[in-house]
């Protein structure tokens, strides 16, 4: 596909700052070790008018996937492998800047916790949980059925995402 709307590294990169989000899910999976399974996710969404771009946008990244809601279209990349072979590489050399930067930075130490298996153990898995919940509800939530599965949980020290 030609690159019509002329996506370049640094115009991405711009458009996600304004744009983009980086977000770490928890859902509950019953297949899962802990109550809540924390899912990164890298999005992008528009008004369904600008289809062309986002199609565009897809085509240049070549992962992800396009979805319709609301008169609206969103680019949705999930796969762990995608996020690290594709997404996060990208704004390692195009970086973010402020907030953003710091919402790629916890996406980026999630998947590469995820990719080596440590958050399978139950204080990454905490560590996780603290980097990653905003809403003070759903930490206590998570916490809650963590302690319900493994009684006393115990200390560790949050995640620094600064070194």
């Amino acid at each position: 596909m030609k690159n019509l709307h002329n996506i370049t590294p640094w115009w991405l990169t711009g458009f996600t700052q304004a744009d983009g989000s980086f977000l770490v899910t928890h859902e509950t999976r019953l297949d899962s070790k802990f109550p809540f399974y924390p899912r990164p996710v890298f999005s992008l969404t528009q008004s369904e008018r600008d289809l062309p771009m986002m199609q565009a946008i897809h085509a240049y990244l070549g992962v992800g996937t396009l979805s319709f809601s609301k008169g609206c279209v969103t680019l949705t990349v999930r796969n762990l492998q995608d996020l690290l072979n594709v997404i996060i590489p990208h704004f390692d050399m195009y970086p973010l800047r402020g907030g953003k930067y710091l919402a790629f930075l916890r996406l980026k130490i999630v998947c590469m916790l995820k990719n080596s298996k440590a958050h399978l153990n139950l204080v990454t898995y905490l560590q996780i949980v603290q980097l990653t919940c905003a809403q003070p509800e759903l930490y206590a939530k998570i916490i809650a059925a963590t302690e319900k599965m493994f009684g006393t949980l115990p200390h560790f020290e949050p995640i620094d995402i600064n070194s």
